[in-house]
């Protein structure tokens, strides 16, 4: 067994190095191991297999290792992960699943450090397949009381993403609190830390304070992959609030490692150049990209190609994928994207008439109006202070963020009961935003 462990850590100490030469020739060598135990022997090279990405050779033997020890967490973990690069959906769901119930059961039996690796292992790979309620689960069986200040912060680093993805104002704001004001986290996990501080950013304060954040994190000595998937972030979120002026001073990388950053980059070199339809092989994409992935994608081609030939077609299967989202909160975020472009709210000013989806009716609401003078043509947020600003004629402070965020509140259920549309505006600390764009006309 000595032997074993002591092989065991020489393989991962070179694999872990990105030496997966010198561990293929350790393994080779290893004739005593090969002889004694070939089961494990057999996991081994599927270790490395997995880590050169070559998938389909790793699942061959893991799956063989697995029928050995179909309850061996490492075994379940690594074959889960070479179905997602496989596109293996209904394999990696089946096997997430087995995974889940071991982890469970092994709970009490693994070290605090391992039970936590795994776990937040799993919870990624479940927001993969959106599947949020499986990876808020599966962090919070976590024995908090008994990790240190360096595992509460990865835990806390996952569940902020978390909350983010479910659009979770106040729990993201707790943890966002807590994040930053603690210093003892671990340096592997500097970069998904800042990573996930960059979504909250956006999410909580807005996208000029993600840009900030993606300045400072530019200035640290970071790998070519780390830059890479922190680009491709940004862009993501300059799409989203269509800001042009991002895309062409901060250019997505040809050479990157992920099927996902590959098609971002191709659509948006082609927005760019001025394309108006671009190809889109989504068929293609189904079975290469996760569930996440996928709607990304798709969301970024609607956003940037709204005049497409194909566009309507797109707009159906990504509603299709939408469907598959098994959490409500996420599932609306995503399709509020073509929400957003097949319906609009047309503003009458001197009328004081508000037209939605056929529904014409005037509007007594000094606030509402006062909103409206807020927002320029095709802008949809505005700045906190400057609608504060207007609507009290004072400072801002925290009352009347207090007093503007329960008034609108007020303001969409009565936009919800008089003309149907579910919500309008959307508010938090550092904007009030629009969730259907306006169109306005005088007459």
């Amino acid at each position: 067994m000595k032997k074993y462990l002591k092989l065991k850590y020489k393989i991962f100490y070179h694999i872990h190095q990105g030496h997966f030469r010198q561990a293929q020739e350790t393994l080779q060598n290893s004739i005593v191991l090969v002889e004694m135990d070939p089961v494990q022997h057999s996991f081994l090279q599927a270790k490395i297999y997995l880590y050169e990405a070559a998938y389909s050779q790793a699942v061959t033997l893991l799956e063989m290792y697995l029928k050995q020890s179909p309850a061996d967490l490492d075994g379940l973990c690594d074959l889960a992960l070479c179905y997602y690069h496989l596109g293996l959906t209904a394999a990696l769901d089946e096997t997430l699943d087995k995974a889940a119930q071991c982890l469970k059961k092994e709970m009490n039996i693994l070290s605090v450090q391992k039970t936590l690796d795994h776990s937040i292992f799993l919870a990624k790979l479940f927001e993969e397949r959106a599947q949020l309620e499986a990876a808020s689960e599966i962090l919070a069986l976590l024995p908090t009381s008994k990790m240190t200040a360096q595992q509460l912060q990865a835990l806390r680093i996952q569940l902020l993403r978390i909350a983010v993805e479910k659009e979770d104002e106040t729990n993201a704001s707790d943890l966002y609190a807590q994040i930053i004001a603690g210093v003892e986290h671990n340096l592997s996990f500097e970069v998904e830390r800042e990573h996930t501080l960059l979504l909250a950013d956006a999410f909580l304060f807005g996208f000029q304070q993600a840009q900030e954040r993606y300045s400072y994190i530019s200035k640290k000595n970071l790998c070519t992959a780390d830059r890479s998937f922190l680009v491709s972030e940004m862009t993501e979120l300059a799409i989203l609030v269509q800001d042009r002026e991002f895309l062409r001073r901060h250019p997505l990388s040809g050479e990157n490692e992920s099927e996902y950053e590959r098609i971002q980059s191709q659509l948006v070199e082609l927005f760019l150049q001025g394309e108006h339809s671009p190809s889109l092989s989504i068929l293609r994409y189904e079975k290469s990209l996760s569930l996440m992935s996928l709607l990304r994608v798709l969301r970024q081609a609607l956003i940037l190609f709204p005049h497409a030939g194909e566009y309507e077609s797109w707009s159906m299967r990504y509603r299709f994928h939408c469907m598959q989202v098994t959490h409500r909160g996420l599932r609306m975020k995503f399709l509020g994207v073509i929400n957003k472009a097949a319906e609009k709210v047309v503003i009458n000013i001197s009328g004081q008439v508000v037209t939605y989806e056929g529904r014409v009716g005037s509007l007594k609401s000094d606030l509402f109006w006062q909103l409206i003078e807020s927002f320029q043509n095709n802008q949809m947020e505005v700045p906190i202070e400057d609608v504060i600003q207007m609507v009290y004629e004072e400072v801002p402070n925290d009352q009347h963020f207090d007093r503007l965020r329960i008034a609108i509140s007020r303001l969409n259920k009565k936009l919800r009961v008089s003309h149907n549309i579910e919500t309008l505006f959307k508010v938090n600390r550092s904007k009030v935003s629009l969730v259907v764009p306006l169109e306005k006309v005088v007459s």
